[in-house]
């Protein structure tokens, strides 16, 4: 797609600052989004962990996925899909890269139209810098390497992993009937 063909296209990313398969974070009609540049492709996705709502922007690059930073929920950065469970899918958006303007694009009709289904439950930041900045011009990255507690070679990392203890001591709070071995999601 290029910016001729979009409906409203929308600048959320110099294509030269993003780093290849290190999630950034911008923002298109007051919504979330996290772009991914994968070798000479991008991805634009919903912004927010469908877990806890935590920014993805946050969040790292593990093979194909897109990897939450606080819980390790998993979605396949080219599609949205989570791995572990298909039914759990990450809105994309169309998204395209004019390297002469180094911009990444977004159809931000696309994005009102979805927000417009999904009215979202965060607030704009007050500080632009804050959360990304709500004009989506500017992107916020954040090098991160997997924490011991989620990375996929941990035994503490969840459910997906080879856990020992119960979801309840997983977890910093309660969680009644929860069995040893539990294979749902925390």
């Amino acid at each position: 797609m290029t910016r001729s063909n979009a409906r409203s296209p929308e600048h959320v990313a110099s294509w030269s600052e993003l780093e290849d398969r290190e999630p950034a974070h911008a923002r298109a009609d007051g919504v979330d989004l996290v772009v991914i540049r994968d070798d000479e492709d991008v991805s634009v996705l919903y912004g927010r962990c469908l877990h806890r709502g935590v920014l993805l922007g946050d969040g790292y690059a593990e093979g194909q996925n897109l990897i939450c930073g606080v819980h390790g929920w998993d979605y396949r950065y080219d599609t949205g899909v989570s791995e572990y469970d298909n039914s759990e899918v990450l809105e994309k958006f169309t998204a395209w890269v004019e390297k002469d303007d180094d911009a990444v694009f977004v159809d931000a009709a696309e994005v009102a139209e979805w927000a417009g289904e999904n009215p979202q439950p965060y607030e704009e930041p007050e500080d632009p810098d804050s959360a990304g900045n709500p004009d989506s011009t500017a992107i916020r990255t954040r090098r991160r390497s997997p924490t011991p507690s989620i990375s996929r070679n941990s035994p503490r990392r969840g459910p997906r992993g080879s856990a020992t203890m119960d979801a309840s001591r997983r977890l910093a709070f309660p969680v009644t009937n929860s069995p040893v071995g539990t294979t749902s999601r925390y």
